[in-house]
């Protein structure tokens, strides 16, 4: 177990001199025994009133939390107070907890007004002895930032193509409820329901009637059209609009959509219009992130340890979409707007915790995040698979927990409170992004190497889920 220490260069080097790894993990058995700063620390370090900062409680050596008060920009070009904190214990578990407050009416044009936001001025603060009732000298963290170590995001990533489309909406290139064969150039149906346009909104909020019956991953070489044509692709019992179901290929044609409007590929699409302008070193299929981010990916594992992905020793990888069939990859010959699938929307995603908290709080605060948030579609009993109380109500790539209905297990945190996100769970990786609109603060957090079949908690969540959440409560 370790605990991270990267962005406070004099504790890091302090510590990595005792057996830190020279990245600022450092075994919290190191920790446990350190004299910091002239404070001795008996193997409990402490999170409490700091500099404006609510306390945390007490955190055994298994993991440390920590918190961080600062400006961070909102889609209207002001800053705001905002307090982050983090945990990282066990195999790779790390969150990012965050609030905002003194929102003021958010601009349409989330891009330009971003771009009119100054980098965040974070106070870096260091570690103090502070009292205890328990001990006379245990440490404080004033402030700190999350490790910038990048993961992967599974579907967690609609949500950010999602910011993406209401871009695009609010450019006038796209619009929700237009019939997204206009924008394809080929007619996008059911077959059982010919009649019946499909919208982006459906799209978003998994209600096309698409499922990924004959697989959402399409090669390079092979068009998105083509695929769709394959049996299986549709439920011929639902119409459009009619019945939830989750499917990941619903993204590949949102991808595919936005290309067509704009040229472009999806991954510089999305540097674009979403990481650039949130100042974010994330990526699709690698292709954006920087080369520092490169060095800090998280190599993903079963829980035996054996690798699954992302295992880049620091190198790009050779091929940063899907490969063809025949393996080989050639992207200069690739047609924008034939083939979303090729940088995963449905989950290619890296990011790291710090930069997903940034994400969650501009959404907490903006106008397109209210709009993604405010009509979707809500579980009656009968109208669509929750699968086994997950989903009980989706807007437009973002879920709502806690909900009331019969059969829904979705309330992680265990106290009724609705709070908006989206969960993520591929490669063993189990993670989310919620936040509480109404008290204006939120969580995302990573969890790896969670086993396929692991055990639930008290809701359709995993107990690991439940656990990280739990840890992450004032």
């Amino acid at each position: 177990r370790h605990v991270l220490f990267l962005d406070d260069g004099h504790i890091r080097d302090r510590l990595e001199r005792l057996g830190g790894d020279g990245m600022g993990l450092v075994p919290a058995e190191v920790v446990a025994r350190s004299d910091i700063d002239g404070a001795k620390n008996d193997g409990r370090l402490r999170s409490g009133q700091a500099e404006g900062q609510g306390g945390s409680g007490e955190t055994g050596c298994s993991g440390l939390e920590q918190g961080t008060s600062g400006y961070g920009c909102t889609d209207h070009g002001r800053l705001q107070r905002f307090k982050f904190g983090f945990l990282w214990l066990g195999e790779d578990i790390q969150f990012a907890a965050f609030r905002a407050a003194g929102v003021s009416s958010p601009s349409p044009d989330f891009p330009a007004s971003l771009r009119k936001c100054k980098r965040p001025k974070i106070d870096r603060g260091s570690i103090s002895a502070a009292s205890n009732p328990r001990s006379d000298a245990r440490p404080v963290f004033k402030s700190f930032f999350p490790s910038p170590r990048l993961f992967l995001l599974s579907a967690i990533a609609f949500t950010a193509v999602a910011i993406g489309v209401m871009t695009l909406v609010n450019q006038g290139k796209l619009d929700l409820d237009a019939d997204v064969s206009a924008y394809l150039g080929w007619s996008l149906r059911n077959p059982a329901f010919p009649q019946t346009r499909i919208r982006l909104r459906d799209l978003l909020s998994h209600r096309s009637t698409l499922t990924d019956d004959a697989d959402y991953l399409i090669p390079l070489g092979e068009t998105l059209q083509a695929h769709l044509a394959k049996p299986g692709v549709w439920d011929e019992r639902h119409a459009p609009r009619q019945w939830f179901r989750y499917a990941n290929i619903n993204f590949p044609v949102v991808a595919t959509i936005m290309e067509r409007v704009t040229g472009e590929r999806f991954d510089r699409l999305m540097q674009r219009l979403v990481f650039s302008p949130l100042e974010l070193d994330a990526c699709f299929g690698w292709t954006s992130c920087s080369d520092a981010a490169i060095a800090r990916a998280v190599v993903l594992t079963n829980p035996d340890g054996k690798i699954i992905r992302d295992k880049l020793d620091g190198k790009r990888p050779d091929c940063p979409s899907l490969a063809a069939k025949d393996g080989s990859c050639d992207l200069a010959s690739y047609v924008p707007g034939t083939n979303g699938a090729l940088f995963s929307p449905q989950g290619g995603m890296r990011i790291s915790a710090r930069g997903l908290a940034r994400m969650g709080q501009w959404l907490m605060t903006s106008g397109t995040g209210k709009r993604l948030a405010a009509q979707g579609w809500s579980f009656d009993g009968g109208n669509g698979d929750t699968e086994k109380g997950f989903f009980c109500r989706y807007a437009l790539a973002i879920q709502t927990l806690a909900s009331k209905h019969k059969g829904c297990a979705d309330d992680p945190f265990g106290d009724g409170r609705a709070r908006i996100g989206h969960a993520g769970d591929a490669y063993r990786v189990k993670a989310g992004l919620w936040y509480d609109q109404r008290r204006k603060s939120g969580i995302a957090y990573f969890t790896t190497a969670v086993a396929e079949d692991a055990a639930t908690g008290r809701s359709a969540f995993t107990a690991a889920e439940e656990a990280v959440i739990q840890s992450s409560r004032d």
